[in-house]
């Protein structure tokens, strides 16, 4: 037997973004150094993120471009980077596109 979710619309609306981040889409499938990935599990900005992306239907997608831009300063205040120059994200690697840059990481 197989279960699937099949997604509907319904009238329940979100609640805004936590911290007013703005949400970008990206790669749902990444690689990530050890800083990121302990990053994106622990620190309390990315857990909200997980809980508010609960209803979506392809979290992933989101989470990585939008988390990957978040950063932390010394006080442990934090802003988000809305421009990206050259368009990568850092310590985020898709492994399809990025195998230079991959191999780098991982040296």
């Amino acid at each position: 037997m197989t279960h699937s979710i099949i997604p509907k619309n319904t009238d329940i609306r979100l609640p805004p973004v936590p911290f007013n981040l703005t949400v970008f889409k990206g790669d749902k499938e990444v690689v990530l150094n050890r800083t990121t990935a302990q990053f994106f599990l622990n620190h309390p900005v990315s857990k909200l993120m997980l809980s508010w992306m609960a209803d979506v239907a392809i979290p992933d997608e989101a989470f990585y471009a939008t988390m990957s831009r978040v950063r932390v300063r010394q006080d442990y205040s934090f802003y988000q980077e809305l421009r990206n120059e050259d368009n990568k994200l850092p310590f985020c690697f898709s492994p399809r596109s990025d195998s230079e840059e991959l191999r780098k990481a991982s040296v």
